[in-house]
């Protein structure tokens, strides 16, 4: 709670910095390579990461491009945590991961890099673009 309260104050700011740069990631990103999560207009998200997933032709291939990309920078990545969860045995009961395609789409072909309000757009900017050269 202590240090919470610390970091109340620049709230505000990070989230307005997390805001501007998610922004600059998704504007330009090539949506025939990947999904652009689209802003909803009465509802201001503070979005935690930077989304890729892709789509298209040769997903397989792509993924593995993107991954080895953020590995030559030392980009840290993460796969969704909502994947397709009915691939977790303890999940396995409720449903097969076959009929939800989405998700299968999701865990298959997604991944998010952290959204660090420390980050400057210019190399927001640099990845997006990196990421529409593949």
């Amino acid at each position: 709670a202590y240090c919470g309260l610390l970091n109340a104050e620049k709230l505000k700011d990070h989230r307005e910095k997390r805001l501007l740069l998610y922004s600059a990631f998704t504007h330009d990103l090539d949506s025939n390579k990947y999904i652009v999560i689209e802003e909803r207009p009465r509802v201001k998200d503070v979005p935690f990461c930077l989304p890729i997933i892709l789509q298209g032709f040769n997903k397989t291939k792509n993924i593995n491009k993107v991954k080895n990309l953020l590995d030559s920078f030392g980009i840290e990545r993460r796969s969704f945590i909502s994947g397709n969860m009915l691939r977790q045995k303890c999940y396995q009961k409720h449903g097969d991961y076959k009929e939800f395609p989405v998700a299968e789409h999701i865990n298959n072909y997604g991944l998010y890099i952290g959204l660090y309000p420390s980050l400057s757009p210019k190399k927001v900017i640099g990845l997006r673009e990196k990421l529409n050269k593949l």
